[in-house]
């Protein structure tokens, strides 16, 4: 009998290191619905490319009721081998009546230790991170705010390294796709892109306490088969960013 048991236990055992890890899954989600009324001026309409009326100063005024397409659907899996992924859809906006759907992130990531991770998908960068929390009017341009003095640098397919040390902050580093985001100043129509070199943004957040910075810095180079004539073929951008935020009391 003693040896049945001491088999037995040997099996459980058996099983248990054979058997594959644990796997959490997460669903989650959240509805954004504006109502705004919407007034501009023929100044404002040219900045925003809408038709201007030269005989009517207040061409564009409008009651406006939608679902955002930061409205959002998500996803998150992770196991105990310090693996996990992450996707999540925005849905609204576009489409037929504010039914589009778009993809803001799919990523996954690899815990390698407690210091190090390694991510690569589509998703945010490292470059200026605190971004204000002013999201009315999607469809008017007025998204993540703009003219507030901050600049949302986009969702991009990337690599990044993220180096964390202790609870005081971490440096991350991504490599992105040289293609995404704005082309520079050449037309549609008038260029082929020709990038080799990945767009690379490092960010570093401190916190101390109540008290947190957000410096980053990036670097892309664009190039073009230029097809016009007396057109630059080549821009080097250097960008720098920091914010600070603190919450004091209860």
């Amino acid at each position: 009998m003693k040896k049945l048991f001491i088999f037995g236990f040997a099996a459980l055992l058996l099983v248990a290191f054979t058997a594959p890890a644990m796997a959490k899954v997460k669903m989650g989600g959240i509805i954004f619905a504006d109502f705004y009324y919407l007034d501009r001026d023929n100044h404002n309409t040219v900045a925003k490319n809408l038709a201007p009326d030269p005989n009517n100063p207040d061409p564009y005024t409008v009651g406006i009721y939608e679902l955002s397409p930061i409205t959002r659907l998500n996803g998150r899996w992770t196991n105990e081998d310090n693996v996990g992924m992450f996707i999540e859809l925005g849905l609204g906006g576009g489409g037929s009546n504010g039914t589009g759907v778009s993809l803001r992130h799919a990523y996954g990531w690899w815990d390698i230790n407690p210091a190090f991770q390694i991510m690569a998908g589509h998703s945010t960068t490292p470059f200026s991170q605190l971004n204000p929390s002013q999201l009315l009017g999607t469809y008017s341009g007025t998204i993540i705010g703009d003219g507030y003095g901050d600049w949302y640098s986009g969702r991009f397919p990337q690599v990044r390294g993220t180096f964390r040390f202790g609870k005081v902050g971490r440096v991350e580093v991504a490599f992105i796709d040289p293609s995404g985001g704005n082309a520079g100043p050449w037309a549609p129509g008038t260029f082929q892109n020709n990038n080799k070199l990945p767009r690379i943004d490092v960010g570093v957040p401190l916190h101390f306490g109540p008290v947190r910075l957000y410096p980053s810095i990036l670097w892309q180079e664009k190039n073009v088969d230029a097809l016009t004539t007396g057109v630059d073929d080549k821009i080097r951008t250097f960008a720098g960013s920091i914010g600070a935020r603190a919450g004091f009391g209860p």
